[in-house]
C-alpha cells in the first residue's frame, strides 16, 4: 500500500503534479518525490439541435441558465452574458434571476473564452404567466354566461309578447 502526499497546492497546478510516495512503514520525509504529468481536460462545445436551447419558466419561479463548459475551473474561463445583444455585466458560468418576470423573456447569449477558444451558447427564455392555464377556462365560463343572458332576455321578451297577445284576444274570460 502506498500513500500519496500532494507537494503543490492544487490551485497552482498547471500541467504537472508533484507527489511523494511512501509506504506506511517508511518516513514520509525520506521518500523520493516524483512528478506526474496531468492532462488538462478541455471543454466540449456541444452544439444544440436547433442552434439554440429553449428555456421555459413560470413567472415568479427561479430562472437559471448555465454555460455548459466542463473540465475546467471557472476561474480559468472568461464569461460574458448578453440579452438581446445588450451586455448584462455578468461574469459567472451561471445566470440567475430569483423571480422570473415577463421582462426577462428574450435571447440570452453566453460567450466564454477558455484556452484561447470561444464557446458560444444561446438560450431563448420564455416566461409563462402563472394564470396562463386558467385563461381558457375563464373564456369558456364567459361564453356560457353570455349565452345564459341571451336566453333569459329572449324568454322575457317572448313571455311579454305572449301576454300582450292574450290581452287583445277578445277571449270570454275577460
Amino acid at each position: 500500500m502506498f500513500v500519496f502526499h500532494f507537494m503543490d497546492s492544487l490551485q497552482q497546478v498547471a500541467n504537472s503534479l508533484r507527489l511523494k510516495r511512501s509506504s506506511p512503514e517508511s518516513d514520509v520525509n525520506n521518500s523520493n518525490s516524483k512528478t506526474f504529468s496531468i492532462k488538462r481536460l478541455t471543454p466540449q462545445n456541444k452544439p444544440f439541435d436547433k442552434g439554440h436551447r429553449s428555456v421555459t419558466v413560470v413567472a415568479g419561479n427561479t430562472l437559471s441558465i448555465y454555460c455548459n463548459i466542463t473540465g475546467a475551473n471557472e476561474s480559468d474561463i472568461t464569461v460574458r452574458w448578453f440579452k438581446d445583444g445588450e451586455d448584462l455585466k455578468q461574469s459567472k458560468l451561471s445566470f440567475d434571476y430569483p423571480e422570473a418576470e415577463a421582462k426577462h423573456r428574450g435571447l440570452y447569449n453566453c460567450s466564454a473564452v477558455y484556452s484561447g477558444k470561444l464557446y458560444d451558447y444561446q438560450f431563448y427564455v420564455r416566461v409563462k404567466d402563472k394564470l396562463m392555464p386558467l385563461w381558457p377556462f375563464l373564456g369558456i365560463c364567459l361564453e356560457v354566461a353570455v349565452l345564459c343572458i341571451i336566453i333569459v332576455v329572449y324568454e322575457k321578451r317572448r313571455n311579454k309578447t305572449e301576454l300582450e297577445e292574450s290581452d287583445t284576444d277578445g277571449s270570454p274570460d275577460q
